[in-house]
């Protein structure tokens, strides 16, 4: 999901994907190209992407093994694979659990 394009502007990623319509707006306005769409059933032939960039997605995905299958097969053969995430017991993660009831963002995550 590329989100606000924070990431994906700053690491040259030119092509993301979101459901959210806002999210999608602002990335676009960052240079990103974007389509509606879920992680979970994406938007791309098989074997059309040079790489895939998730970052801070995988703790708000029901499934997230449905998504990384479908993230590999929109892959091509020697496409490369960036995750990150926030880990729980890092002191940013103990941060945002602290916080999270707080936040509309991170309210449904999973860290």
């Amino acid at each position: 999901m590329v989100g606000s394009g924070r990431f994906a502007a700053t690491l040259g990623v030119r092509v993301g994907i979101d459901p959210a319509l806002p999210m999608l707006k602002i990335s676009q306005g960052r240079g990103v190209a974007v389509a509606c769409g879920l992680a979970e059933d994406l938007p791309f032939r098989a074997g059309c992407l040079d790489f895939v960039l998730m970052v801070t997605v995988l703790c708000f995905l029901r499934n997230p093994l449905v998504v990384l299958q479908e993230m590999m097969g929109a892959l091509r053969k020697e496409g490369g694979v960036v995750i990150a995430f926030i880990d729980r017991e890092s002191a940013e993660g103990r941060e945002y659990k602290r916080r999270q009831s707080e936040s509309d963002f991170y309210r449904e995550a999973r860290f």
